[in-house]
């Protein structure tokens, strides 16, 4: 239903081999009667368990070749980018199929070890014949093992899969703005916003530290918080380690033409510099932190000076108000020419040619009428030419950024993937965690997008929603979503690169 892809479909031609044979399959089932038949269930549970096993087989005899053919690719590129250095004569769980049954799982919303295993369990007809190399039923998942999984490949390589096949799907703006998740913008702002920030993981801790205040885990995040997706991730110890960690992440990653924006806290020269390196702008905010004090004064005296003397100012003026049921935010972005910058303040950053004063003024409502209003102001720096068009452009990366901020809240809601509540000390652990995170909500963003086009509502669904949809459909519909986002993904690598 989803899948279009001619390459899809080549590969099913040579790929239609049924995972199992019919009879071994046959004999799956028997095995997994043995094990899990309600003995002491009531008639109506024993009915139920009768149908489960006659409707596996009928999907199982009905399996579409395309969805065979992504699952063997899938796993492919799966078994290609992790290393397991277990003896292949001593495995009984291989680590591609168990990372995949983990993604399977957090895209239904089963997060934790108890609920990946319960998973398991649950839909293991299921995952035996859409799974090549599924374990035996008579092999039962424990939570220990999905602990030991989890720690058994690298954050590099789980990132390596996020940036190389589950980071590239970019919905198209106007399908973005009927599903709610963009706002209308001019034709000619075509520059896509590029965030990078970190997140602790608020459970986490050191091994041998007493203090719980010390975290295992920040998570570095490279964002497109125009499209909603997360492009690589790396695990650090501390806030202080986010921009290496930016640094090294890098080099992989395509951001030509973009215009990247961090916090004060990352709005460093080493980052500025290496921005303008990688074929991209920058737009960092200015505070008194990071070497950035006597400029962040300087800022704020020249906006003071300029609009004291109005009629010769060379400023350009963007407002915008957008209004809610209970509050109406009022932004007004002010920018100037970087050539008003004297010369004997210390900056630190090269490559400035527009300053930028942002200021939002937010009205909070009570029965339609005023309760409080407050207003804020923040001064950043960018290495866009100063211009109308580049003013505009400037105005919308500062409104896309705050994505990045809700991509963290997702991450966190307990009711979609609680990554907060991850207790563990061991790098990989949290390493990876943060990484299947990261590629499940990419592909879930991308579900939203598309149930909010087909279903022409004005607010998009929760992802919770998505979740529990997953949940109770077959796992056939959710591969065929895995299935049409990969290729999607993999098709626009291509584009890209070509």
């Amino acid at each position: 239903m989803f899948i279009a892809c001619e390459e899809l479909r080549n590969m099913a031609k040579s790929c239609r081999c049924s995972l199992h044979e019919s009879d071994d399959f046959d004999s799956i089932i028997e095995e997994y009667s043995r094990l899990y038949y309600p003995h002491t269930g009531t008639p109506t549970d024993k009915v139920h368990f009768e149908f489960k096993l006659k409707e596996a087989k009928a999907i199982y005899d009905a399996l579409a070749g395309e969805v065979t053919a992504t699952i063997s690719r899938c796993l492919k590129d799966i078994r290609d980018a992790l290393t397991d250095k277990r003896s292949e004569t001593k495995i009984i769980y291989p680590l591609d199929v168990m990372v995949t049954v983990i993604l399977l799982a957090r895209l239904c919303g089963n997060i934790t070890p108890v609920e990946v295993v319960n998973f398991y369990r649950t839909r293991n007809l299921e995952l035996q014949y859409l799974i090549p190399g599924m374990p035996r039923p008579r092999y039962r998942l424990s939570e220990s093992t999905v602990n030991c999984v989890m720690r058994m490949f690298s954050p590099e390589e789980i990132n390596k899969l996020l940036e190389s096949y589950f980071s590239t799907v970019k919905t198209a703006l106007c399908e973005m703005i009927k599903a709610g998740e963009q706002r209308e913008r001019p034709e000619l702002v075509d520059k896509e916003t590029i965030s990078f920030d970190g997140q602790e993981v608020v459970s986490s801790y050191r091994k041998g530290e007493s203090s719980r205040r010390k975290k295992g885990a920040v998570g570095v995040s490279v964002y497109n918080s125009t499209h909603k997706i997360a492009m690589a991730v790396k695990s650090v110890w501390e806030k202080n380690n986010e921009v290496p960690a930016f640094l090294s992440l890098l080099p992989n990653l395509d951001i030509r033409g973009t215009i990247v924006m961090s916090d004060a806290l990352n709005s460093l020269s080493e980052v500025s510099a290496a921005i303008l390196r990688h074929g991209a702008d920058y737009l960092l905010c200015i505070k008194d932190n990071g070497g950035n004090k006597e400029l962040r004064g300087h800022l704020e005296a020249i906006f003071n000076r300029e609009y004291a003397k109005k009629e010769k100012s060379e400023a350009i003026t963007r407002y915008l108000c957008e209004k809610g049921h209970v509050r109406i935010d009022e932004t007004l972005l002010e920018t100037l020419p970087a050539s008003l910058i004297d010369e004997r303040i210390e900056n630190p950053h090269q490559g400035i040619n527009t300053i930028v004063k942002y200021t939002k003024t937010r009205t909070y409502l009570i029965n339609g009428k005023i309760n409080k209003t407050t207003t804020s102001s923040r001064y950043y720096v960018c290495s866009l030419v100063f211009s109308g068009q580049n003013t505009d452009r400037i105005l919308y990366s500062l409104l896309d950024y705050w994505a990045i901020e809700q991509h963290h809240s997702r991450l966190d809601d307990p009711h979609v993937f609680n990554q907060d509540a991850t207790r563990s000390c061991n790098d990989n652990y949290l390493g990876n965690t943060l990484g299947i995170n990261k590629i499940a909500l990419n592909i879930l963003t991308w579900i939203r997008h598309k149930k909010a086009v087909e279903s022409g509502k004005k607010t998009p669904p929760t992802y919770k929603s998505i979740q529990s949809m997953l949940n109770t459909c077959p796992l056939t519909s959710v591969f065929e979503y895995l299935a049409t986002y990969y290729f999607e993904a993999n098709s626009q690598q291509s584009t890209t690169a070509n």
